[in-house]
């Protein structure tokens, strides 16, 4: 217990989401790699990483072009990559 609050009810998440613009070219080699990481091939040798205290939630999506917002001109058209985080802290 620290203070008058339980640790378990105190906790601060974080968030962050990021929106990269990707060519289209790493599209399909970027599924392929998503793909590959779900497979009993690799998700034993991920499991150090899927393990880190430090993050508690991690997402990566990627969006076609018709289903991202274009707010500008100047905006990147095309394929994005979006990560989402959140890290807890105690």
């Amino acid at each position: 217990m620290r203070g008058n609050c339980n640790v378990k009810y105190c906790r601060k998440a974080y968030a962050m989401n990021v929106a990269t613009p990707m060519k289209w070219y790493w599209r399909p080699l970027n599924k392929a790699i998503f793909w590959l990481a779900d497979t009993p091939l690799l998700s034993g040798r991920l499991n150090g990483l899927l393990t880190l205290s430090l993050i508690h939630f991690a997402r990566w999506v990627i969006v076609k072009p018709n289903e991202f917002p274009h707010l500008e001109a100047r905006q990147p058209k095309g394929n994005y990559l979006v990560s989402q985080s959140k890290r807890m802290l105690m």
